[in-house]
């Protein structure tokens, strides 16, 4: 989604615990072994939603300001929300994955 001032990705469910999501998600190195959008990141993280014991709720939010934001949302906008989306879909994968093969032990 993109308003005037940020871009974001649309709420996955992803089914896998949370804390195991969030230790992927602050697992720096390690991008480059699922997210195909930004396979490497310096960030601040928020906490995720819970839905159940099983599975929780991610999306990513950018939020913009400065002179130019207006015409960097309109250029770029597009591509990352897509990059964001992109990411999503692959957090979801991975840590669902990672999940099935604990299961499986």
């Amino acid at each position: 989604m993109i308003s005037e001032t940020a871009v974001s990705s649309s709420p996955i469910i992803i089914q896998a615990p949370i804390e195991n999501v969030w230790q992927v998600l602050i697992d720096f190195p390690n991008y480059i072994n699922w997210n195909q959008f930004n396979p490497g990141i310096q960030a601040q993280l928020s906490l995720l939603t819970a839905v159940d014991a099983n599975s929780c709720k991610y999306w990513s939010v950018d939020e913009f300001s400065g002179v130019g934001m207006a015409a960097m949302l309109a250029e770029s906008g597009p591509a990352v929300e897509a990059g964001f989306e992109l990411a999503a879909e692959c957090l979801k994968q991975h840590c669902e994955a990672l999940v099935k093969a604990t299961n499986s032990h």
